[in-house]
């Protein structure tokens, strides 16, 4: 890995959603997305370049409505 590195961006952007299925079907229908092949337990990916895109099921118990708006702090998701 190279001692130094330039960081122009995100690479990857994640929606929390209550329903994914929904959500996937109004981004592809409505949107044109397409979506990735890859299965994932509680998400769908979709293919677009250059920043990774996907939808993120909710966990149960999580308030989306008790989120104040608009949101002006960033989320970080870890990949495990």
């Amino acid at each position: 890995m190279p001692k130094y590195f330039e960081v122009s961006g995100p690479a990857f952007v994640g929606l929390l959603v209550r329903d994914v299925k929904a959500s996937a079907e109004f981004h592809e229908k409505k949107l044109g997305f397409r979506r990735d092949p890859a299965v994932f337990p509680t998400s769908v990916g979709f293919l677009t370049y250059h920043v990774l895109f996907e939808l993120i099921q909710a966990s149960p118990g999580v308030d989306l409505d008790s989120i104040p708006r608009p949101i002006t702090t960033p989320a970080v998701r870890t990949m495990v």
